[in-house]
């Protein structure tokens, strides 16, 4: 059920992902000196300040699971920060964490979403960075 829910959300997203255009000016040019715009040399880069707060725990089967989406998201350059609710409490009390695992992103030092879901957390992030398809691709196998 969840893998069939997730194809649901990710359909229109690698939809829109994928969707590039080309604009053509035709202004007053006669139409064989026209020519396509052209693709720049490399991406531009997104300069947006995304930090994820992961409350785990060693005994947490959830957590256990969501561990390689996690290093998927340090290799792909996104803040995380795992924190161990045995070993660290008191932050559990100052971020107000009921269950295990929570996730909290936050962009730009502001909290976007708290969810318990990593799926949800992945899917923001690829609505943000762009970055759908590598990371989605091993949660579907």
């Amino acid at each position: 059920m969840r893998r069939l829910s997730l194809l649901f959300y990710l359909i229109p997203l690698m939809l829109l992902a994928g969707c590039e255009g080309v604009v053509i000016d035709l202004g007053d040019k006669p139409e064989t000196q026209v020519k396509p715009a052209r693709k720049p040399k490399s991406a531009p880069k997104i300069n947006i300040d995304i930090h994820v707060l992961a409350f785990t725990a060693k005994w947490c089967p959830a957590c256990k699971r969501d561990k390689p989406q996690i290093e998927e998201m340090r290799r792909r350059n996104v803040k995380v920060t795992v924190i161990d609710a045995d070993e660290q409490p008191q932050l559990l009390k100052e971020y107000r964490v009921k269950s295990l695992p929570t996730y909290i992103v936050y962009q730009d030092d502001v909290e976007i979403k708290r969810t318990g879901d990593i799926i949800l957390v992945v899917t923001i992030l690829a609505k943000i960075l762009k970055i759908l398809i590598p990371i989605i691709l091993p949660l579907l196998l």
